[in-house]
């Protein structure tokens, strides 16, 4: 017989992140039922200061659904969703809490994730989502398109109405509960956090905001630049440290299972599906999983113009850039320069890849610069961009049947050859990132909709007549009176008929096919042996929002590869026509802290909360038999006023001054150390 453990959801509590209050207005018991609980727990007692569950067994999971319907959630006045949780068993819990003012099955909501042992208690704090602010807006005025703003602002597309949240889910799982009992104890979710942002304004920051270094004026965090002579110091321990620094104990040179069983060297990196796991096999033909990182070595220019009095005078200096894109500065480059000297680039190059050996990272990222390529230290993947057209409102995508686009790809195709053809450290190429596919056929229906001269357009006339034979059997079929094939247009998918979108599934397929199928020919043709790692597709494609697009990609691709920005990657569903390995291309958690604002598309509260999620997200990965890597965005902190597109996270492995987070790079060494033996292991 199962005995019982007790779960007590307790009081709020007090949190201090930007110097802040947590207030206790708008419970989400009042007026509201109490939440309807499934799985291996059941409710014993509720009450105003939380609720008692009880949870069965040694392992188990369960689930609390809020429906706020009656008196929804208003927490306008916080930057959090916050439920108190007190662990007093001796089980560890994993627990999500998410919530959304849509549906739970909507893109639109905010959640974390988190992981207490026995006698723990935390509070789960979950940053919410705001939108753009308008135009005319002083913040927006001041500092555009920026993400993360002081006082708990947070953009994001994935914003939610967060004066009315409807719902309220969390999940627990727990192992090692003591069959003879333990109290674990819970509260009602509540909002944590003063909102202040729209309380002050950019007026009331310091001028200048940042210092000579980018790093934000006014505050202190460990690892912060106090003199900039401090740079010089840390350039000279850094080369003595990390120049010509080994691999770690049991890689091969190129970071695969040095101890593991070995296969065909073939000289360069191919995959192979051993005991029913996906694997990289590197060049000598050991097991390979790729652990690695983005935007290695480069740097990223803030926007200067129209603000200048938020920073120091920096027109002398060589890293100031004024072009058709950007007046601004990249503080990481002129912080590396001030760091080396004018060797800057080559020094960088040697104490970032020593400092990827040392930590177990054995792959270069997309978004990476050529210094850092080719080095034949570590591993790197590159990353192409050709021209794209742009298709109805749809508009980054490509047109495959367009000239344009294939003398683009040609051209560049061919220059990576000449730069990295042969090269046995290039574990592949990426094609183009975060294609906006659409969901299900509505690539389609833009195409439809344009004009006939379109090579997309004249592709999909030519794909209808060769099965309708006449414009009369079209239009039977669809419901339809066009007087001939160029005058086809589109429907609402609602009035569309079984036919119409039948033809509009195929031709989407027809599309994608095109555009796959025409990479995997030209990298076949300029750099025979190199891997194709498909384009990065991201949240619009996954979680079955497009098959088709996916099918497709998996017939010609080598590696399917997807940005996941997810908590757990457990939580995407993926899918292929032909069964192939899957690469996660980005993903990371960030904290809003040490002088940057922003916290990134996956929030979370500490250092040590970031190092956790890393840890559990990538071991989750490992043993998952169709990923074969993972890839953290990104290598630097982004500066705290803005990279070109306005994203300013605090998710990098190393800050703006080039100092790592010594946390962050524990948690990577401690995977790297057991990600083989693992990777074999797990079923």
């Amino acid at each position: 017989m199962k005995t019982p453990s007790l779960i007590t959801l307790a009081a709020p509590f007090t949190w201090g992140a930007f110097a802040l209050v947590l207030l206790t207005n708008n419970p989400a018991h009042a007026g509201n039922e109490l939440p309807h609980l499934s799985g291996d727990w059941e409710l014993k007692s509720a009450d105003e200061q939380g609720l008692v569950i009880t949870l069965n067994g040694a392992t188990g999971s369960g689930r609390a659904l809020f429906n706020l319907e009656e008196a929804p959630l208003d927490l306008t006045a916080y930057s959090y969703l916050n439920m108190q949780l007190t662990n007093s068993s001796e089980a560890r819990l994993d627990v999500t809490l998410k919530t959304t003012s849509e549906d739970l099955k909507d893109d639109r909501y905010a959640k974390g994730r988190f992981f207490l042992k026995g006698g723990e208690e935390e509070a789960l704090m979950v940053f919410l989502n705001r939108p753009y602010f308008p135009d005319d807006h002083p913040w927006k005025e001041a500092f555009g398109r920026i993400r993360g703003l002081p006082g708990g602002h947070q953009s994001n597309w994935r914003y939610l109405d967060i004066s009315t949240l409807r719902l309220v889910e969390i999940k627990v799982h727990w192992e090692g509960n003591r069959m003879d009992g333990g109290v674990v104890t819970l509260s009602w979710p509540h909002g944590a956090g003063t909102y202040l942002t729209d309380s002050i304004s950019p007026d009331d920051l310091p001028k200048p905001l940042v210092d000579m270094m980018g790093q934000l004026r006014g505050e202190s965090w460990e690892g912060k630049v106090i003199d900039e002579g401090e740079l010089p110091e840390d350039g000279k321990r850094d080369l003595a440290s990390y120049s010509g620094h080994a691999v770690r104990a049991g890689f091969t040179q190129y970071g695969g299972w040095k101890d593991g069983p070995r296969y065909e060297a073939t000289g360069h990196f191919h995959t192979k599906k051993i005991d029913g796991k996906w694997w990289f096999v590197d060049p000598e033909g050991y097991l390979f999983w790729s652990l690695g990182v983005t935007g290695v070595g480069g740097g990223a220019a803030t926007k200067i113009s129209g603000r200048e009095a938020f920073f120091p005078d920096l027109s002398d200096s060589p890293f100031f850039r004024e072009d058709a894109t950007i007046r601004g500065y990249d503080f990481i480059e002129g912080n590396l320069y001030r760091k080396y000297g004018d060797g800057w680039k080559s020094d960088n190059a040697e104490v970032t890849l020593g400092r990827m050996r040392a930590c177990g990272m054995n792959t270069i990222g997309a978004w990476s610069v050529d210094s850092v390529l080719g080095q034949d230290k570590v591993p790197y993947t590159i990353i192409l961009h050709p021209k794209l057209q742009g298709l109805g409102s749809l508009n980054k995508v490509p047109d495959p049947f367009s000239n344009q686009f294939r003398k683009s790809l040609k051209s560049m195709v061919k220059e990576a050859a000449g730069k990295y053809a042969g090269d046995p450290w290039n574990l592949g190429i990426f094609i183009d990132n975060e294609l906006k596919w659409g969901r299900g056929i509505q690539l389609a229906n833009e195409v439809v909709g344009l004009k006939p001269s379109i090579p997309a357009k004249k592709a999909m006339i030519r794909l209808l007549r060769e099965k309708y034979a006449t414009i009369e059997e079209l239009n039977a079929s669809w419901g339809t009176d066009f007087g001939d094939f160029k005058a086809i247009r589109g429907m609402p998918s609602k009035q569309g008929t079984d036919a119409y979108k039948a033809d509009m599934a195929a031709f989407q397929d027809h599309l994608a096919d095109t555009y796959f199928a025409y990479c995997a020919k030209l990298l076949d043709e300029y750099m025979p042996g190199h891997l194709y790692l498909g384009s990065r597709f991201h949240g619009a494609i996954y979680d079955g929002k497009n098959t088709i697009v996916q099918n497709a990609a998996s017939r010609h691709v080598d590696v399917m590869s997807y940005n996941i920005y997810k908590t757990s990657i457990n939580d995407a569903v993926l899918h292929q026509e032909v069964d192939r390995p899957v690469i996660i291309g980005e993903f990371h958690f960030g904290t809003g802290s040490h002088g940057v604002w922003g916290y990134g598309l996956g929030p979370c509260n500490s250092m040590e909360h970031q190092a956790e999620l890393y840890s559990t997200y990538v071991n989750e990965a490992l043993s998952n038999p169709h990923i074969i890597g993972t890839h953290w965005f990104k290598w630097s902190d982004h500066p705290t006023t803005g990279r070109y597109d306005g994203e300013n996270y605090r998710i990098g492995i190393v800050s703006i001054t080039d100092r790592p987070y010594k946390t962050l790079t524990d948690a990577i060494k401690g995977v790297a150390s057991g990600m083989y033996p693992l990777r074999q292991t797990s079923k």
